[in-house]
């Protein structure tokens, strides 16, 4: 019987990092719940008060997904609104101002490409457009 030669991947070794104890005050009122960098993005899963949002925002290096693990929420991206259902998405490119509210609690996926850089979160005002 012949053998066939086996490919083996190197396998991503994710990093997580610390939750957050508390809301991020800048940026707004949620929870990272769970962090896990890989070499090729970084996954957030994003717990928001009822009632409560992540501020209007933008990134120079990222790109992101934000994916309705659980409840509704409305996302904006540069002044466009999007009601979201469990399980829905919405893309968000590089440099778009875009931020998310929530009035039942929901629990966010959120996935950016390449990982997010923290001190690449920047707020934005109402009005804002993007640089």
């Amino acid at each position: 019987m012949a053998r066939t030669a086996r490919t083996t991947r190197p396998k991503a070794t994710p990093r997580k990092t610390a939750v957050a104890a508390r809301p991020v005050a800048s940026l707004g009122d949620y929870r990272v719940l769970s962090y896990v960098e890989m070499p090729d993005c970084s996954l957030r899963v994003l717990r928001l008060g009822p009632e409560k949002e992540v501020n209007l925002h933008y990134h120079n290096k990222s790109s992101q997904v934000y994916f309705i693990l659980k409840g509704t929420a409305e996302v904006t991206v540069n002044g466009k609104v999007t009601k979201l259902k469990e399980n829905q998405s919405v893309r968000i490119p590089v440099r778009a101002v875009h931020g998310i509210r929530s009035d039942d609690g929901a629990i966010t996926l959120s996935i950016s490409i390449p990982p997010l850089d923290m001190t690449d979160q920047l707020p934005a005002q109402e009005g804002y457009t993007k640089p």
